[in-house]
């Protein structure tokens, strides 16, 4: 703990940030530790998802957030970078980092995420990042920047016995 008070100031409610984004902005510090207590406890269930701030490696710079839900066999993870670092990589490198995360988890079978059709920043993040296209979702977001739903794209990482065994 102790990260809450960084997590709203991260992307707060700006439109360009919060755009293809569908959980709201944590207002305050307080709302962001209960929202992290209450994820974490059921993240060691077993169940629903965790969140986590994501750190510069070298100065330990917030530079983001990241939520992944588990599902059965599979977890589906959702991320926000601090708009000022945009285009420095640190999405690409969240995407990696949580893909051989998961690799090593015997629980999931497969990562995947979802972006809308139209987040071109999104869509170059998970490729470069080794997800491979899936499918279209039609009418699958319901992202704050939009009053409709929205088609997404499913971009998938499939892990095999092998692939945790060369660890």
């Amino acid at each position: 703990m102790g990260d809450e008070g960084l997590v709203p100031s991260l992307y707060r409610d700006d439109p360009e940030v919060t755009r293809f984004v569908a959980w709201p902005p944590l207002a305050d510090a307080e709302q962001a530790r209960r929202f992290i207590e209450i994820e974490a406890k059921a993240w060691a269930r077993g169940d629903a998802c965790r969140g986590w701030l994501a750190r510069d490696r070298v100065d330990g710079t917030p530079v983001g957030a990241v939520i992944a839900r588990r599902h059965e066999g599979s977890a589906e993870f959702s991320y926000v970078i601090d708009k000022a670092l945009w285009g420095r990589g640190y999405a690409t490198e969240l995407a990696r980092a949580l893909r051989q995360r998961a690799r090593l988890d015997a629980g999931i079978a497969e990562l995947w995420a979802v972006c809308d059709v139209e987040n071109r920043a999104s869509l170059l993040v998970l490729e470069r990042a080794g997800f491979r296209f899936d499918r279209v979702l039609p009418g699958h977001g319901h992202h704050r920047g939009f009053s409709e739903r929205r088609d997404c794209k499913r971009f998938v990482a499939a892990f095999r016995k092998k692939d945790r065994d060369d660890g």
